[in-house]
């Protein structure tokens, strides 16, 4: 398993989240959802990193 830092982009920390709190915990549909965000972000700010998002949300 990759090691969440300041390098990690948001796609990788979002796919990492998926798996370790949402499989199991939620319905198939709901997954379908968030893996379908997944690849929006992937597809569209795939190199925006982590620490980024982190500043800018506790603005």
């Amino acid at each position: 398993m990759k090691r969440i830092d300041e390098e990690t982009t948001l796609p990788e920390y979002f796919k990492l989240w998926i798996k370790l709190y949402k499989v199991g915990a939620v319905r198939e549909v709901t997954l379908k959802k968030y893996r379908e965000t997944y690849h929006f972000i992937e597809n569209n700010i795939s190199n925006l990193k982590r620490q980024i998002v982190k500043f800018k949300l506790n603005i």
